[in-house]
């Protein structure tokens, strides 16, 4: 990891240095209230996120003032995100990114990250993003359901299979569940899982003969509920596993009058699409592209 020294770049005039605990004010106000500004951290707060330490952040600064931040999660299987990115107002934001990416790719590459992906929540990210060697290489749909009536039990609940709440003590078998269904980019962090399973309204496994093949988290807003998260098992796949758990939680969900769910997906997951829209749930038309680049 790099030593808390300054690091000055002749061309941009901006030093860049680790983020330091005194510096969170300067931080959390930019991030909060500049127009460059990115924020994805799923399930973490700022604050604890920026204090945990686990991750890479850095600070630009011109002279004795801070204009700008960039932070990526801790590497995980050689892949990982840059949740946080912001210009403090009236700054040209090009040479504050370029610079802060320059160093950060190298803290990535000591890492051993072999990809950084950003997802593109707002137009500024694709356009600061791509002059650096990021590209397009995937896009977020999100779908909806509105229908007031679940799909009924028996159409997609396989044989063998029981669903259960889930124990936060089994948060490590859940992890490995989600490696196993999901590539590099798209898995979850086993802090990022724990904290998920803290936050979430209903989060249940799918269990055959024992073993757990599946499980779904979701969260609840004031007027609806959110499928953040599906996972089977490889093997488990294309058996109803799917079906089963998000049958199961639109129905928990009803029993507490919540019938509307959103869920995201990659454009490219043509089976996941095809669950949803079997189980009634149609394109929002909110997509959101992803970045990636290899440091």
């Amino acid at each position: 990891m790099m030593e808390p020294t300054r690091r000055d770049d002749p061309r941009t005039a901006i030093d860049i240095t680790p983020y330091q605990r005194r510096y969170r004010h300067d931080v959390r106000e930019m991030l909060f209230r500049s127009y460059y500004a990115h924020i994805h951290l799923d399930w973490q707060e700022t604050d604890s996120w920026l204090d945990a330490g686990r991750s890479t952040v850095l600070v630009a600064w011109r002279g004795r003032r801070i204009v700008g931040v960039m932070g990526a999660s801790e590497p995980l299987d050689g892949a990982c995100w840059i949740r946080l990115a912001a210009v403090q107002d009236g700054e040209p934001p090009h040479p504050v990114i370029e610079t802060l990416w320059r160093v950060m790719r190298l803290d990535l590459r000591e890492l051993h990250a072999a990809e950084a992906a950003i997802l593109q929540l707002r137009e500024w990210a694709g356009e600061m993003f791509a002059p650096l060697g990021f590209q397009a290489v995937e896009t977020i749909v999100t779908l909806r359901r509105e229908a007031a009536d679940p799909p009924p039990e028996a159409a997609d609940l396989p044989p063998a299979l029981t669903i259960h709440a889930a124990d936060p003590a089994i948060h490590a078998v859940i992890t490995a569940v989600d490696h196993a269904a999901f590539g590099p980019l798209w898995r979850m962090s086993p802090a990022d899982l724990r904290a998920a399973m803290r936050s979430a309204a209903s989060c249940t496994v799918g269990v055959v003969n024992g073993q757990i093949v599946g499980y779904q988290l979701s969260t609840m807003y004031f007027d609806g509920s959110h499928l953040a998260r599906l996972a089977v098992l490889p093997s488990a796949q294309a058996h109803g596993v799917g079906a089963a758990l998000v049958g199961d939680v639109l129905r928990r969900f009803q029993r507490r009058g919540v019938t509307a769910m959103t869920v995201n997906t990659q454009l490219s997951n043509v089976r996941s699409q095809r669950l949803y829209t079997r189980l009634g749930f149609v394109r929002t038309g909110y997509d959101l592209p992803v970045w990636r680049c290899e440091p």
